[in-house]
């Protein structure tokens, strides 16, 4: 839940009404069951938060008239626009839209978080500013409204408005579920290789296969309420990571030096590019960690983290919840 404390005044007298942090995910499990009519795939995935965060601070001026302004900072990836294209700023306009709220957003965003990743860097920012939009006016939507705005957005959205660390997501992804995650705290290794993988194209290249393996999700959701890291590791899998390997055959190398280095359990996060290992030493993780990132380009990413305990969505308002008027 939201920590509450005092608005937090910069040089020049601007206030930040609204701090938080945005996590990326893994997708412990995923798979894919099909088309569905209406273009998209029929899925089911459990999805953890990790410690790999963006920023948001957002400012609200009372007001303002819908107007929304964007700010990017930190690691911005190529591409990245502040602009009506950027899903925070989407989650804005769909706020403003849903709510009726008059003011004017500021949104200044950090990132960290790598695009085309399989992280959910976006979706989480996303995320994050509908949670904080919601604390910061005071309106304190349910959460039912909170989810039908983030359908609206993306598919991923809908997991970083839960509160916990884990959730089972079903249809496209914006069917949720929450579940216990007895890893909270366990270290992880993520490794993004410096390059993007096309969400699109990994669909594109899936193919069904004809004799699926045996998928039980209640023995994995079993496993991983009781932190049994042996058997969660043993479970990881990604429908999408045989098309995506096979386009970047590099990315099999990576999954096989996190094995190598010590992982109990490896696999790629969603669309791509990123993989990642569970580990039960820190210290294991932590040399692994450090061998990957002299052994790959300066366009690469090695996070060394954990998974977060319950609640993926983290800020500070002022004292009353608010920091504009309705």
């Amino acid at each position: 839940m939201a920590s509450r404390g005092a608005a937090v005044v910069e040089p020049g007298g601007r206030i930040v009404c609204w701090r938080g942090h945005a996590p990326a995910k893994l997708n412990l499990t995923l798979r894919v069951f099909g088309k569905r009519p209406d273009g998209y795939h029929e899925l089911e995935t459990v999805m953890a938060a990790i410690d790999w965060v963006d920023d948001i601070e957002l400012e609200l001026t009372p007001g303002g008239r819908g107007e929304i302004r964007m700010e990017l900072l930190g690691d911005v990836p190529e591409g990245l626009v502040s602009g009506p294209e950027n899903l925070a700023w989407m989650a804005a306009q769909r706020f403003l839209e849903g709510t009726g709220w008059s003011g004017a957003i500021g949104i200044r965003l950090t990132k960290r978080i790598p695009a085309g990743a399989g992280l959910g860097g976006g979706s989480s920012d996303a995320g994050a500013v509908l949670r904080g939009l919601s604390a910061a006016t005071g309106l304190e939507l349910d959460r039912s409204v909170l989810l039908e705005m983030a359908q609206a957005i993306g598919s991923d959205v809908p997991f970083f408005i839960t509160d916990n660390s884990a959730a089972v997501c079903r249809g496209r992804g914006e069917l949720i579920d929450e579940c216990a995650n007895g890893l909270e705290g366990m270290p992880i290794v993520v490794v993004y290789p410096g390059f993007g993988s096309s969400t699109r194209a990994a669909y594109a290249g899936f193919k069904k296969p004809l004799s699926p393996p045996a998928w039980n999700p209640t023995i994995f959701l079993d496993f991983l309420k009781k932190g049994s890291l042996r058997q969660v590791a043993d479970c990881l899998t990604n429908d999408l990571a045989g098309p995506v390997t096979a386009k970047f055959p590099f990315l099999e190398l990576v999954r096989k030096a996190l094995i190598e280095g010590g992982a109990l359990g490896a696999s790629m996060t969603g669309s791509g590019s990123a993989f990642f290992g569970l580990f039960a030493d820190e210290l294991v993780a932590e040399g692994v960690s450090r061998d990957l990132r002299g052994r790959l380009g300066p366009a690469a990413r090695v996070h060394c983290g954990r998974f977060l305990d319950s609640g993926v969505w983290r800020g500070s308002c002022d004292g009353d919840h608010r920091c504009g008027g309705a």
